[in-house]
Protein backbone atom coordinates (compact mmCIF):
# COMPACT_ATOMS: atom_id res chain seq x y z
CA UNK A 1 0.00 0.00 0.00
CA UNK A 2 3.24 2.18 0.72
CA UNK A 3 4.70 1.33 -2.60
CA UNK A 4 1.17 1.99 -4.23
CA UNK A 5 1.03 5.54 -3.02
CA UNK A 6 4.30 6.58 -3.30
CA UNK A 7 4.92 5.36 -7.00
CA UNK A 8 0.79 6.37 -7.46
CA UNK A 9 0.05 2.80 -8.86
CA UNK A 10 -3.61 2.03 -8.49
CA UNK A 11 -3.25 5.16 -6.20
CA UNK A 12 -7.34 5.48 -5.17
CA UNK A 13 -7.17 2.02 -4.35
CA UNK A 14 -4.28 2.24 -2.12
CA UNK A 15 -6.32 5.32 -0.52
CA UNK A 16 -9.33 2.74 -0.03
CA UNK A 17 -7.49 0.29 1.57
CA UNK A 18 -5.77 2.99 3.95
CA UNK A 19 -9.66 3.90 4.89
CA UNK A 20 -10.61 0.22 5.30
CA UNK A 21 -7.39 -0.53 7.63
CA UNK A 22 -8.17 2.56 10.00
CA UNK A 23 -11.98 1.12 10.02
CA UNK A 24 -10.17 -2.27 10.99
CA UNK A 25 -8.00 -0.35 13.66
CA UNK A 26 -11.48 0.95 15.09
CA UNK A 27 -12.99 -2.36 15.42
CA UNK A 28 -10.19 -4.26 17.16
CA UNK A 29 -7.77 -1.40 18.51
CA UNK A 30 -10.96 0.81 19.89
CA UNK A 31 -12.26 4.18 18.41
CA UNK A 32 -10.33 6.26 20.41
CA UNK A 33 -6.53 5.45 19.73
CA UNK A 34 -8.07 6.11 16.09
CA UNK A 35 -9.51 9.12 16.42
CA UNK A 36 -5.99 10.08 18.10
CA UNK A 37 -5.01 9.32 14.15
CA UNK A 38 -8.33 10.69 12.45
CA UNK A 39 -5.63 12.17 10.04
CA UNK A 40 -4.97 9.06 8.14
CA UNK A 41 -8.38 8.91 6.90
CA UNK A 42 -7.49 12.53 5.89
CA UNK A 43 -4.54 11.08 3.79
CA UNK A 44 -6.94 8.45 2.53
CA UNK A 45 -9.35 11.36 1.27
CA UNK A 46 -6.93 13.50 -0.24
CA UNK A 47 -5.45 10.79 -2.46
CA UNK A 48 -8.93 9.30 -3.06
CA UNK A 49 -10.16 12.48 -4.49
CA UNK A 50 -6.85 13.65 -6.50
CA UNK A 51 -5.03 10.70 -7.20
CA UNK A 52 -1.08 10.81 -7.26
CA UNK A 53 -0.37 14.04 -9.71
CA UNK A 54 0.78 13.70 -13.18
CA UNK A 55 4.37 12.12 -12.46
CA UNK A 56 2.70 9.01 -11.35
CA UNK A 57 2.63 4.74 -12.95
CA UNK A 58 -1.20 5.42 -12.85
CA UNK A 59 -0.68 8.52 -15.28
CA UNK A 60 1.54 6.64 -17.51
CA UNK A 61 -0.41 3.01 -17.43
CA UNK A 62 -3.88 3.39 -15.83
CA UNK A 63 -4.88 6.93 -16.93
CA UNK A 64 -9.00 5.69 -16.76
CA UNK A 65 -8.00 5.03 -12.87
CA UNK A 66 -7.48 8.93 -11.91
CA UNK A 67 -10.61 10.11 -10.05
CA UNK A 68 -12.29 13.13 -12.21
CA UNK A 69 -10.92 16.67 -12.24
CA UNK A 70 -14.66 17.98 -9.86
CA UNK A 71 -13.30 15.63 -7.03
CA UNK A 72 -9.54 17.32 -7.32
CA UNK A 73 -10.83 20.37 -5.28
CA UNK A 74 -11.66 18.50 -2.25
CA UNK A 75 -8.77 17.08 -1.49
CA UNK A 76 -6.65 19.69 0.31
CA UNK A 77 -9.37 21.05 2.25
CA UNK A 78 -10.19 16.81 3.49
CA UNK A 79 -6.23 16.44 4.14
CA UNK A 80 -6.56 19.84 6.64
CA UNK A 81 -9.86 18.54 8.32
CA UNK A 82 -8.32 15.23 8.82
CA UNK A 83 -5.03 16.98 10.75
CA UNK A 84 -6.83 19.02 12.43
CA UNK A 85 -9.31 16.99 14.11
CA UNK A 86 -6.45 14.76 15.24
CA UNK A 87 -5.35 17.79 16.79
CA UNK A 88 -8.33 18.02 18.48
CA UNK A 89 -8.40 14.47 19.80
CA UNK A 90 -5.55 13.89 21.09
CA UNK A 91 -5.63 17.66 23.24
CA UNK A 92 -8.42 15.78 25.11
CA UNK A 93 -7.21 12.29 25.00
CA UNK A 94 -3.31 12.89 26.10
CA UNK A 95 -3.86 16.31 27.99
CA UNK A 96 -7.81 17.72 29.12
CA UNK A 97 -9.10 14.24 30.03
CA UNK A 98 -6.35 12.33 31.23
CA UNK A 99 -4.18 14.24 33.12
CA UNK A 100 -2.54 11.52 34.95
CA UNK A 101 -1.33 9.90 31.73
CA UNK A 102 0.74 13.58 31.00
CA UNK A 103 1.49 13.98 34.04
CA UNK A 104 3.58 10.37 34.11
CA UNK A 105 5.07 11.55 31.26
CA UNK A 106 6.37 14.62 32.36
CA UNK A 107 7.71 12.74 35.00
CA UNK A 108 9.58 10.70 32.86
CA UNK A 109 10.47 13.03 30.22
CA UNK A 110 11.08 16.52 31.34
CA UNK A 111 9.36 18.32 28.78
CA UNK A 112 8.40 21.44 30.96
CA UNK A 113 10.48 23.81 29.62
CA UNK A 114 9.27 26.83 31.53
CA UNK A 115 11.30 27.08 34.05
CA UNK A 116 14.08 27.57 31.49
CA UNK A 117 11.86 30.98 30.36
CA UNK A 118 11.78 32.11 33.74
CA UNK A 119 8.29 31.12 34.05
CA UNK A 120 7.67 28.26 35.87
CA UNK A 121 4.65 26.66 35.79
CA UNK A 122 3.17 23.65 37.75
CA UNK A 123 3.12 20.62 35.38
CA UNK A 124 -0.77 20.78 35.61
CA UNK A 125 -0.68 23.61 34.46
CA UNK A 126 1.64 23.18 31.61
CA UNK A 127 -0.06 19.71 30.83
CA UNK A 128 -3.27 22.20 30.58
CA UNK A 129 -1.49 25.17 28.51
CA UNK A 130 -0.03 22.48 25.57
CA UNK A 131 -3.26 20.56 25.54
CA UNK A 132 -5.13 24.44 25.00
CA UNK A 133 -2.42 25.08 21.86
CA UNK A 134 -3.25 21.65 20.36
CA UNK A 135 -7.00 22.56 21.02
CA UNK A 136 -6.59 25.52 19.33
CA UNK A 137 -4.70 24.38 16.23
CA UNK A 138 -6.86 21.86 15.44
CA UNK A 139 -9.85 23.80 15.70
CA UNK A 140 -8.12 27.14 13.33
CA UNK A 141 -6.99 24.03 11.05
CA UNK A 142 -10.49 22.26 11.14
CA UNK A 143 -12.02 25.43 10.35
CA UNK A 144 -9.65 26.77 7.59
CA UNK A 145 -8.73 30.18 9.40
CA UNK A 146 -5.67 31.63 9.33
CA UNK A 147 -4.42 28.28 7.97
CA UNK A 148 -0.84 29.41 6.99
CA UNK A 149 -0.12 31.29 10.31
CA UNK A 150 -1.39 27.99 11.96
CA UNK A 151 0.86 26.09 10.36
CA UNK A 152 4.22 28.37 11.62
CA UNK A 153 2.35 28.11 14.84
CA UNK A 154 1.69 24.55 15.19
CA UNK A 155 5.50 23.50 13.99
CA UNK A 156 6.14 24.79 17.99
CA UNK A 157 4.22 21.46 19.79
CA UNK A 158 5.25 19.29 16.94
CA UNK A 159 8.85 19.85 17.30
CA UNK A 160 9.37 20.19 21.08
CA UNK A 161 9.28 16.57 21.18
CA UNK A 162 12.13 16.07 19.45
CA UNK A 163 14.42 17.64 22.20
CA UNK A 164 13.54 14.42 23.67
CA UNK A 165 13.09 11.61 21.52
CA UNK A 166 15.26 13.07 18.57
CA UNK A 167 15.04 10.82 14.92
CA UNK A 168 12.60 8.57 16.67
CA UNK A 169 9.86 11.37 17.10
CA UNK A 170 10.90 13.01 13.75
CA UNK A 171 9.99 10.03 11.55
CA UNK A 172 7.20 9.42 13.36
CA UNK A 173 5.96 12.89 12.63
CA UNK A 174 7.10 12.60 8.84
CA UNK A 175 3.06 12.72 7.63
CA UNK A 176 2.22 15.79 9.53
CA UNK A 177 5.26 17.87 8.03
CA UNK A 178 3.84 16.25 5.02
CA UNK A 179 0.69 17.77 5.88
CA UNK A 180 1.80 21.19 7.23
CA UNK A 181 4.18 21.50 4.34
CA UNK A 182 1.22 21.10 1.78
CA UNK A 183 -1.05 23.44 3.94
CA UNK A 184 1.99 26.09 4.01
CA UNK A 185 2.01 26.37 0.31
CA UNK A 186 -1.25 25.84 -0.70
CA UNK A 187 -3.58 29.11 -0.27
CA UNK A 188 -6.88 28.46 -1.30
CA UNK A 189 -8.87 30.75 -3.85
CA UNK A 190 -10.07 30.39 -7.13
CA UNK A 191 -6.92 31.39 -9.25
CA UNK A 192 -4.92 29.18 -7.26
CA UNK A 193 -7.38 26.35 -7.50
CA UNK A 194 -7.23 26.48 -11.22
CA UNK A 195 -3.19 26.20 -11.59
CA UNK A 196 -3.64 23.63 -9.09
CA UNK A 197 -5.92 21.48 -11.35
CA UNK A 198 -3.66 22.54 -14.59
CA UNK A 199 -0.32 21.18 -12.48
CA UNK A 200 -2.44 18.20 -12.19
CA UNK A 201 -3.52 17.73 -15.78
CA UNK A 202 -0.19 18.49 -17.56
CA UNK A 203 2.46 18.10 -14.96
CA UNK A 204 4.97 20.01 -14.24
CA UNK A 205 5.19 21.79 -17.71
CA UNK A 206 2.37 23.80 -16.97
CA UNK A 207 4.44 25.52 -13.50
CA UNK A 208 6.97 26.02 -16.01
CA UNK A 209 5.18 27.75 -18.88
CA UNK A 210 2.98 29.74 -15.82
CA UNK A 211 6.23 31.14 -14.53
CA UNK A 212 7.51 32.34 -18.31
CA UNK A 213 3.86 33.94 -18.53
CA UNK A 214 4.05 35.80 -15.14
Amino acid sequence: MALSLFYGGFTRVAAAGLAALWLAGAALLGLQPMLDNVLFLGFAAFFFLVGRGPVSVDRALFPRLEPPERFARYAVPALRIGLGLSFVFVAFTEKFANLPLARSFLDRYPLNFTGALGIPLPDEVFILCAGSVELLVGLFLRFGIFPRETVIFALVPVNLTLTVFNYTELVGHLPIYGVLAVLLIWEHGRKNLSLWLRGLREGPRASLSTERDA
